[in-house]
């Protein structure tokens, strides 16, 4: 700051340099001034690099929010809703779009036996694994997969997933000078990660001990996903990080809540005198009413008074809310999904806080997408191609992910605007279908089914989906076996040309 000083005196002002009692200032960002006032506030600011402050902070970070994941109803209720939302059942679907359409249905058939038992742990589901995988973004910020091969595994597939704790991945002591490995991730010159340090432990019961020694995987067989937040980062920082000071404030608040009501409910009676002169007598005497009720007596001159409770004070609710919406604000849940609570809430303000939740939602499902499910993918199709399962994939062939979709805040006006949306051909019937999280395919299979078992048990097909052609129906005819709209009232004709006056139903075979 004195090199800054002497050239500003010297050239900044017209006429010479401030007086030697002026004070100095940054005259364009105030938000850099240290005073008196502010001098303790950003204290701990001192822009290192984030690697540093991750190598310094990390571990710490992650017991805490450990920690509060456990013990916490709130954070576990919101950890519980987000992986919920985002996985659903089962987790997400693959469609393979090919003209191939074989290949494609042998391809998705290979993913979903594979996605059934992906890991080494036999009994944990494909679901199951993603679940964890964003449980560990929360508390630890990252998620660890190795991928081994086990020949013992049945099926052509014989890759699988070894999941690795966060804490398992650091700096081997033998290598703490190397300038190329940052938090256990070894890094090329570009920033490229080459090599991930696994710590190697010992089974002892419910311990797990180590001695240091490190196994270092490459990193075309590890998956490591998390969400960086600037230029060079090399680990996840925890979800939960900025809502543990607004957990830890909330914990307190309430605690000292609970001990004044305690405190106000120990002293909830006075007794006082309106008389200066009263003596104080002590009365013990008791007179029993009703079995285990009784009257106390009070000496001469007093009477009892109750207090007003004041605790919990009126803004105790309002103040625990604000405090819970910080805890969801991190990935967009609104508090009335926080504290699971709409009373406050109308048609419009429901749908406008879930959008914004939504588009995090599925922000959060395209990262996975491209940091897991598609390499995994990859690689489960090509062990599949060289055991002869698969042949070479067509040239057309493309893939998307389907995920559960999110209850619909009014499902009666949401399958309004799909209706609309198909009917200005904004949306096709695949695509709608799709975005229910199932398989057009299947669903035009099982709407075959339905109709060969209505016809089998002689009972008229619902009018809902009377417009669909019958079974074998050439194009452009409808037959009139009992499916079509026969058995229907004639419409009305109006208007030029003699077309029907009223709209048509709207089905979704229809449209």
């Amino acid at each position: 700051m004195g090199i800054v000083r002497w050239i500003k005196g010297m050239f900044g002002r017209a006429g010479g340099g401030p007086s030697a009692d002026e004070p100095w200032t940054l005259r364009r960002f105030e938000s850099a001034e240290t005073t008196r006032l502010n001098q303790s506030r950003w204290s701990t600011a001192n822009g290192a690099p984030i690697n540093e402050d991750l190598a310094e902070s990390l571990e710490t970070a992650r017991a805490r929010a450990a920690y509060e994941a456990i013990n916490n109803p709130t954070i576990e209720g919101v950890i519980n809703t987000y992986v919920t939302d985002v996985v659903g059942k089962h987790g997400p679907t693959l469609q393979i779009k090919s003209s191939d359409t074989a290949y494609a249905a042998k391809r998705e058939a290979v993913w979903r036996t594979w996605w059934k038992r992906p890991c080494t742990n036999r009994k944990l589901s494909g679901g199951g694994r993603l679940r964890q995988w964003i449980r560990s973004y929360w508390i630890c910020g990252e998620s660890f997969d190795q991928l081994v091969s086990k020949p013992t595994y049945a099926g052509a597939v014989k890759l699988r997933l070894l999941p690795i704790h966060p804490r398992r991945v650091g700096t081997p002591m033998t290598s703490a000078g190397d300038g190329q490995i940052v938090l256990g991730v070894q890094f090329t010159e570009d920033g490229d990660p080459v090599a991930y340090h696994v710590q190697k432990y010992t089974r002892f019961g419910a311990y797990q001990l180590t001695a240091g020694e490190t196994q270092k995987v490459p990193a075309a067989l590890m998956i490591h996903g998390f969400l960086p937040v600037e230029e060079d980062q090399a680990r996840g920082i925890p979800w939960l990080n900025s809502a543990l000071g607004a957990a830890a404030e909330l914990r307190d608040y309430d605690a000292s809540v609970l001990n004044a009501s305690h405190n106000a409910a120990r002293q909830a009676t006075w007794l006082y005198t309106d008389r200066e002169d009263a003596p104080f007598v002590k009365v013990n005497a008791t007179e029993e009413i009703e079995e285990g009720d009784f009257i106390s007596t009070c000496p001469p001159g007093y009477k009892p008074m109750g207090l007003q409770p004041s605790q919990p004070q009126a803004v105790y609710i309002d103040y625990r809310g604000e405090r819970q919406r910080d805890i969801g604000r991190p990935v967009g849940m609104p508090l009335m999904m926080v504290r699971l609570d709409s009373s406050g809430h109308n048609y419009s303000s429901a749908r406008f806080d879930g959008q914004s939740y939504a588009r995090q939602i599925g922000f959060f499902q395209g990262h996975l997408e491209g940091v897991a499910l598609d390499p995994l993918e990859e690689a489960v199709a090509r062990e599949a191609e060289l055991a002869g399962e698969l042949p070479p994939p067509p040239q057309d062939m493309s893939k998307q992910w389907s995920w559960p979709p999110l209850p619909h805040v009014d499902p009666k006006k949401e399958a309004e605007a799909i209706t609309a949306r198909m009917e200005n051909r904004t949306l096709t019937w695949s695509e709608a279908v799709i975005a229910e999280d199932k398989d057009p395919d299947e669903v035009l299979k099982q709407h075959e089914r339905d109709r060969e078992r209505f016809e089998k048990a002689q009972i008229p097909f619902p009018p809902s989906l009377a417009l669909a052609k019958a079974p074998g129906t050439p194009p452009g005819e409808q037959k009139d076996d009992g499916w079509n709209n026969s058995d229907k009232p004639k419409q009305k004709t109006g208007g030029s040309g003699g077309q029907p006056a009223t709209k048509s139903n709207g089905s979704l075979l229809h449209a």
